[in-house]
């Protein structure tokens, strides 16, 4: 997709602060009815942080409730550890029958660094990874958009990832 959409007209933007990013992307995950669709590159759901075991049951939740959830990770081909990573949250996804596919990089295809959330009309997009660094931390910079036109559009454009990733 190279056209963009209408944006947040008629909708709202805020930004969303390093301490408040676990905490919004939850929220909009728990309260999507319709679909929930992420684009994430580097996804690590190993760890001692709260927000891990949060994080996959909300999303394990929506998907028990018939809500349209689909994980694209950009992981990486470059770097081991990030593949890694990559690898071992796929693998908790599916044991927890969420959705997921990853997107790297290879011969023939693009890979995806994307880092965004469509949750129903809402969209939490920006720099923050799902990983230890970006949840407590690194300095990272995410806004959180209230738009149907741009959820719609930001929607189709992981669903264009989805269908060329792999399973």
């Amino acid at each position: 997709m190279s056209k963009f959409a209408n944006g947040v007209v008629g909708g709202s933007c805020a930004a969303v602060l390093d301490n408040e990013y676990p905490e919004a992307l939850l929220t909009l995950i728990r309260h999507a009815r319709r679909r929930c669709l992420c684009s994430v590159f580097i996804v690590d759901v190993v760890g001692e942080y709260r927000i891990f075991g949060s994080l996959l049951d909300a999303l394990e939740e929506r998907v028990w409730l018939g809500v349209d959830v689909r994980i694209v990770i950009g992981g990486s081909r470059e770097n081991y550890a990030i593949a890694e990573r990559s690898a071992s949250a796929r693998a908790i996804f599916a044991d927890r029958g969420i959705p997921c596919r990853w997107l790297a990089a290879g011969p023939e295809r693009r890979g995806s660094h994307a880092k965004l959330v469509v949750a129903d009309d809402h969209v939490l997009v920006g720099s923050h990874n799902w990983s230890p660094g970006a949840f407590a931390g690194q300095v990272q910079d995410s806004i959180r958009v209230a738009s149907p036109s741009l959820a719609a559009y930001l929607a189709g454009f992981v669903n264009e990832q989805w269908l060329r990733a792999k399973e």
